[in-house]
């Protein structure tokens, strides 16, 4: 391919730099077995570069109704599985390197964009508290990597995994803000657990004088609605629920 590009390709003098800029390869001209390697590996490479789930990708469960709920919302991270993470490690270069770099940044600005957003609509000490715990540096840098198209299986995995030993998950900020446990982390599951958590919190509120309803379980009845972490829809279910008690005991 180089050989062609030499041969055929037409380059003219840099304004800027001493070398050549290449205007034209001139592909008509190659040799056609050079052309469609060079056709083969530009197009493998621009599906990894911007990550694209082809045929194949996914297992045949996978698309199965049962594979297909379990991985709802999940199919970008297990195919970046292959074509970022395993991609990357064998490469072990600049470009890997600086391939990771910048997928983690971009997931910095992301996360801590929404986390803006999120605590605009807050009351003063909620949202202190709320940046104070989504915005601090660790939890920045856990939502970066977590949200980095290279990590891959590592962040569920490590979760998964800690769920022996402790009840708080390491890597809970998913854009869709859906669990991180990769059997419980779709949204059947979430609405299927939800919706039973939000009736016993209601059904206690009306029937025991003892218990009323709670910010977070009115929270989590709301966010079974359509549309319920999306950002201004989430803002918008954040205040109207600002004023109900913490604790669901009544005092």
């Amino acid at each position: 391919m180089f050989d062609n590009i030499k041969a055929h390709a037409r380059v003219t003098d840099s304004y800027l730099f001493g070398n050549k800029k290449l205007r034209e390869i001139n592909l008509d001209d190659w040799d056609p077995a050079a052309r469609d390697a060079f056709g083969v590996a530009l197009s493998r490479w621009t599906r990894k570069a911007i990550q694209q789930n082809d045929i194949g990708n996914l297992s045949l469960f996978m698309t199965k109704p049962m594979g297909q709920m379990l991985v709802q919302f999940r199919t970008f991270q297990i195919v970046s599985h292959a074509k970022q993470f395993l991609s990357n490690v064998s490469m072990r270069d600049g470009r890997a390197g600086m391939a990771v770099l910048a997928s983690s940044f971009t997931a910095t600005l992301a996360y801590m964009a929404q986390m803006n957003l999120q605590a605009s609509t807050m009351g003063d000490k909620e949202r202190k508290e709320f940046v104070e715990e989504r915005l601090s540096i660790s939890a920045v840098s856990k939502a970066a990597f977590l949200r980095s198209s290279w990590a891959a299986f590592l962040p569920p995995t490590y979760d998964l995994a800690a769920t022996f030993y402790s009840t708080d998950p390491t890597f809970s900020y998913r854009a869709s803000g859906l669990s991180n446990n990769p059997i419980t982390g779709n949204p059947t599951s979430q609405l299927v657990f939800g919706a039973f958590e939000s009736l016993q919190g209601a059904s206690r509120a009306l029937l025991n004088p003892d218990v009323q309803m709670t910010k977070g379980r009115a929270r989590a009845g709301l966010s079974l609605l359509p549309y319920a972490n999306a950002l201004g829809v989430q803002n918008f279910f954040r205040a109207i629920t600002e004023d109900l008690p913490t604790t669901s005991r009544v005092d």
